[in-house]
């Protein structure tokens, strides 16, 4: 489920070239129209024409208002809305499907994407559910089309993927802080746990704001540490860098996550990886640790500003976009 460059005899809208000659964009489908859809959405129309891509479509779970629609039509007329994803059908021309929406819709609609077009994932923490992955593994199997992961937050994936072919991969462990208003939690308990954090947090800046006192201390509570399986089922939203480690890495059972929620972390988001190889015959052990500290707008976005530009990068790097606007970029293999 790597990143790969799309085949280049990819059907497209033609564009006209400087030199007068057609050239196709690459169509691309966004669903979820939330903070990183309409970045992406952004993106795509600032910078389309540099890198041959276009809007296909944009679905969104609650639909856009007519005034967001006509901005968008002014700078993209070709755009579709549509009311229901299964409307997909009807458009005529789209390469790529973007996901940024929820894991649900990603189990509800993975196969519908894949029978028009490929999907790139931005949800893969719908991927621990074991069926559900083994009905997506079977239908990869006999479509045309191919399925991508974006990395995320997940600095480090080329290379916990390569040591993973390579059968020398260990244990991969990561740690996510997050504040407590950036949690969307599955679990009753622990979603309690972090609203008495996020009460108890409220009632701290309160009262420093009438007494003027020195703030108290932020607190952190240890809210899961365990197998990245369950992780994604207690906190979907929040648990995309630990799948996509599982995903490339040694499997959702065996990748531990741990959810931290931490009244401090009110303008970034804090994410430790640790990846560990099996010991060598003279019993030493290759070992990484890194620590990534990302700004968010607020204390209430789930994904960091990082977050949002590597997603962007994805993009290019599935559809092979860096290699056709840059002829002389070096590509790292």
């Amino acid at each position: 489920m790597e990143l790969a460059n799309l085949n280049q005899n990819f059907v497209g809208t033609p564009v006209r070239s400087s030199s007068f000659s057609f050239v196709y964009s690459i169509r691309i489908g966004i669903v979820g129209y939330g903070k990183l859809g309409q970045y992406l959405v952004e993106q795509i129309i600032n910078d389309g024409q540099k890198y041959r891509l276009d809007l296909a479509f944009i679905w969104n779970r609650t639909a856009l208002s007519e005034e967001t629609r006509s901005k968008i039509l002014i700078r993209c007329p070709l755009v579709k809305f549509l009311e229901a994803v299964n409307q997909i059908n009807e458009i005529d021309l789209v390469d790529l499907i973007v996901e940024v929406c929820h894991p649900e819709i990603v189990k509800q609609y993975a196969e519908l994407f894949l029978d028009k077009a490929d999907f790139l994932i931005g949800s893969p923490s719908a991927l621990a559910d074991q069926e559900f992955s083994q009905k997506l593994t079977d239908k990869l199997a006999t479509c045309h089309h191919r399925m991508f992961v974006a990395r995320g937050a997940l600095w480090g994936a080329n290379d916990i993927q390569m040591m993973a072919r390579r059968n020398r991969l260990q244990t991969v462990e990561i740690r996510m802080g997050f504040h407590p208003r950036s949690l969307r939690l599955q679990d009753a308990k622990l979603r309690e746990l972090n609203d008495e954090l996020i009460k108890q947090d409220s009632l701290n800046n309160n009262n420093n704001d009438n007494n003027n006192a020195s703030p108290p201390p932020p607190r952190s509570i240890v809210l899961y540490e365990g197998p990245a399986r369950e992780l994604c089922h207690i906190a979907p939203n929040n648990s995309n860098t630990v799948a996509t480690a599982a995903l490339l890495g040694v499997g959702f059972d065996h990748t531990i996550g741990k959810l931290i929620s931490d009244t401090s972390l009110c303008d970034f988001h804090r994410i430790e990886i640790i990846v560990r190889g099996k010991p060598t015959i003279d019993d030493k052990q290759f070992q990484v640790e890194l620590n990534r500290q990302s700004p968010t707008h607020s204390a209430h976005n789930v994904s960091s500003l990082h977050t949002f530009e590597s997603f962007w990068h994805s993009i290019l790097h599935c559809t092979g976009s860096f290699i056709r606007a840059n002829n002389l970029e070096i590509q790292v293999c």
